[in-house]
């Protein structure tokens, strides 16, 4: 999809023309509370809130809100505080400067609303949130591993939650379900739970944006939560569900990866190419994930996340002791993923080849295979599934999902070129589809000029 040209603009009409909402400036007036719940910008530092956050605020101001009663809030789920300098990066000294800007924190119970229970999930939100007048958040729209994708509600259910929620929302109970799948929103456990919990919060208005891997932004709406993330959701699938030529394979080569791609993004990236809905990687085939040249070392060390990941993989024996390990005592941040790591080489007999990376150590005691080049990753690939595999390149690009459908998507191709012709007819024929069916396509489309998605 092409980037938007005046992404300014785009803003301006769809916060005039909100999705089953109302605008702002009708659902706001004098006096009314405003807590605006924006992404945390360890989390997320391509979030966009330099124009998410500075528009909405404009539009608060038009419909007479007093600036005193405007708080921000960040989103920091589990992860660190944000400190002031990373949160003017963030907003920007108009917004920083003129508005106070809060840190969520999970752990204080005394911040957190006990707002009762979803489906075992004690629902814990930041007061500031519960307790405003007028809910509003911004988001991103990308694929995520366990809800499907990010945006909607999800800043406010997970970002603003207590550690409580959060834990049990990536607990083992979720990330076994057969629904909770990257790229997978309709049916997920997971994405309902979110909802609720945002529902429950009071969340009434949200501005979101799909970027592509890029971060050039392709599309905004704004309005009710669900209703923007639904439209947005397929934006994004055009953009990171790369529809694959067949419907298995025995390899997968992951793209190539940028300098200071380490172990940990690579096996969080994993997922998506593994595990998404509709994938295409079989049982006992094969992945490889290529590692950038490494950087210099983060100021104090890896986070807390890649700390977690990279003890729990030098601790365990096998991946089998990783799965047993995290599903009697829990998951904490940064260990979800070794546990989806881990599940997909126990469960589905995958094997993990790692390029370039340079600790043999860790990877050779967790189940995961190193190997010092692609050539030797190609060579120990046809060892475990036999010479002249299916194997498929991923194009550049991260959170790219693979899948097969089982129909040709044509986008703007013409339907009247004859290979299309015979493509949907083999998809008409396998979908079961009437034969009077099959002959109109055959008298109409040719000279229809029509497009078609199937």
């Amino acid at each position: 999809m092409e980037p938007l040209s005046d992404v300014s603009e785009a803003i301006a009409v769809a916060l005039a023309r909100p999705i089953s909402s109302l605008p702002l400036s009708m659902r706001c007036h004098p006096g009314s509370r405003v807590t605006l719940v924006c992404a945390d910008p360890n989390y997320d530092p391509d979030s966009l809130d330099d124009l998410l956050a500075p528009a909405l605020i404009r539009e608060l101001k038009a419909a007479g809100v007093h600036d005193e009663d405007i708080t921000i809030l960040t989103a920091t789920g589990l992860g660190r505080q944000s400190s002031r300098a990373e949160i003017y990066l963030q907003l920007g000294e108009a917004v920083v400067g003129h508005y106070p800007v809060l840190n969520h924190d999970p752990h204080d119970l005394r911040e957190n609303d006990d707002l009762g229970v979803f489906e075992s999930v004690p629902v814990r939100v930041n007061y500031h949130a519960v307790e405003a007048d007028v809910l509003i958040a911004t988001g991103v729209v990308r694929p995520h591993a366990y809800a499907g994708y990010t945006g909607g509600s999800k800043v406010v259910a997970v970002g603003c939650a207590g550690a409580a929620t959060i834990n049990e929302l990536y607990s083992p109970r979720f990330l076994d379900d057969p629904s909770v799948l990257a790229g997978n929103v309709s049916e997920n456990a997971c994405q309902r739970a979110i909802r609720e919990i945002g529902q429950r919060a009071g969340l009434g208005f949200v501005l979101n944006a799909v970027v592509d891997p890029g971060g050039n932004v392709v599309a905004v709406a704004a309005g009710a939560p669900n209703a923007v993330h639904d439209r947005l959701v397929e934006f994004a699938r055009d953009i990171y569900e790369v529809e694959a030529p067949r419907e298995a394979y025995n390899v997968i080569i992951a793209p190539p990866a940028e300098p200071g791609r380490d172990l940990y993004c690579a096996s969080c990236d994993s997922v998506f190419i593994t595990m998404p809905r509709n994938g295409v990687l079989v049982k006992g085939g094969v992945l490889v994930l290529p590692l950038g040249e490494p950087t210099a070392n983060e100021a104090g060390g890896p986070s807390a996340d890649r700390q977690r990941f990279l003890d729990i993989l030098a601790d365990a024996t096998d991946m089998g002791d990783i799965l047993r390990q995290l599903r009697r005592q829990g998951i904490r941040s940064g260990e979800h993923c070794a546990y989806t790591l881990a599940r997909g080489i126990v469960e589905h007999g995958y094997r993990v080849i790692i390029v370039g990376d340079d600790s043999a150590r860790v990877t050779g005691r967790s189940g995961l295979i190193p190997a010092r080049n692609m050539a030797e990753a190609a060579e120990l690939a046809e060892a475990f599934v036999g010479s002249r595999p299916y194997a498929l390149v991923m194009p550049p690009g991260r959170r790219l999902m693979p899948s097969y459908t089982g129909l040709k998507r044509f986008g703007r191709a013409p339907i009247d070129d004859p290979s299309g012709i015979e493509d949907t007819r083999r998809a008409v024929r396998q979908s079961g589809a009437d034969l009077h069916l099959e002959r109109d396509f055959d008298s109409l489309l040719p000279e229809s000029g029509l497009y078609s998605e199937n």
